[in-house]
């Protein structure tokens, strides 16, 4: 008999658009599944941290997969099992187009308390410039062009923020609604103010009702 483990990875390294720049290559996730949380930590309510360094090729592939930091092993196996199978969009090198590109990646394996979560995942939200909402724009608009704009992944961090657990101990159920409304009729203007302002942070133009949480 099967049973769904509570607990959940998350990543970073791709957390501020769904592609990463480095020199004219743009990395484009084809295949990037979070880890699987171990569960042997799961059971003994265990959460962690890991953080990896890896090379994307120009094939797509991943190669000297290396953790630079961790609480425990069995977290560093999750990663490696995982980040191993990842692959990317391929590209051609070039002088200006490097061969392969490096990357460190930090991990969180978080039990469902919401509170971690949600205190890094504010940290992180505010210090993302419009640049990163833009850089997203422009991807999604040449890649998914039939994508509904408000479901670029940042506006999907803003959302999971408000729905995590932390957030539920904090607003009503209405209050929440509201604000996933406003941001949602808010999403035009938005879009509009970062690419005017690319080097204000993102949560600056976020609806007034929201921007008291950051």
């Amino acid at each position: 008999m099967g049973f769904r483990m509570k607990g959940f990875a998350w990543v970073l390294v791709l957390l501020f658009s769904m592609s990463v720049q480095a020199a004219d290559v743009q990395l484009i996730p084809v295949y990037t599944p979070n880890p699987v949380y171990p569960i042997d930590m799961w059971r003994a309510n265990k959460s962690g941290k890991v953080r990896v360094s890896y090379w994307v090729n120009a094939d797509g592939s991943v190669s000297d997969l290396k953790v630079l930091k961790s609480s425990h092993r069995e977290f560093d196996r999750a990663v490696k099992r995982r980040v191993k199978t990842w692959r990317f969009k391929p590209w051609t090198p070039t002088d200006q187009r490097p061969a392969k590109i490096k990357i460190v990646a930090p991990f969180v394996f978080d039990l469902g308390s919401g509170a971690t979560w949600a205190s890094d995942m504010n940290t992180v939200l505010t210090t993302v410039p419009c640049s990163k909402l833009n850089e997203e724009l422009a991807q999604t608009r040449q890649y998914f062009p039939d994508k509904p704009l408000a479901d670029l992944h940042l506006f999907g961090y803003i959302r999971a923020y408000l729905s995590g657990v932390f957030m539920r101990g904090q607003l009503s159920d209405g209050e929440r609604q509201i604000m996933l409304d406003d941001l949602d009729r808010a999403v035009p203007r938005i879009l509009e103010s970062c690419e005017r302002n690319p080097t204000a942070n993102y949560v600056d133009f976020l609806p007034e009702n929201m921007r008291k949480l950051f």
